[in-house]
């Protein structure tokens, strides 16, 4: 268990990264609500794998899990990492205004 709490701790500033993405979408929440909801459930999906990316191996390794196994839960695990990285994409280019708009043309 010492691992694996050393292990968490490397990722305090990682998390703060996610948290203060949650904090800003949730301040915004009313101005842009799609994507202050795709952002609060990315950064909650990215906290949540670095979290099992730590905790999960170790508990295998504990259980006396075989490698195999392992392969599955971190590829399971990468797939929800992605699922949260798909929803931030998503959450950057939602309801962009069309290039030729007034907004776009003042920065260029």
């Amino acid at each position: 268990m010492s691992s694996s709490l050393f292990g968490l701790v490397g990722l305090v500033p990682f998390m703060a990264v996610w948290v203060v993405a949650a904090v800003v979408a949730a301040t915004r929440w009313s101005r842009h609500p799609v994507v202050s909801a795709l952002v609060v459930t990315s950064a909650a999906i990215h906290a949540l794998t670095m979290v099992a990316q730590v905790v999960l191996p170790m508990r295998l390794i504990d259980r006396g899990g075989s490698a195999m196994s392992m392969g599955l839960v971190s590829a399971g695990i990468g797939l929800v990492g992605m699922v949260g990285s798909v929803c931030l994409i998503v959450a950057a280019f939602i309801g962009r205004q069309e290039s030729g708009s007034p907004a776009v043309s003042r920065l260029f």
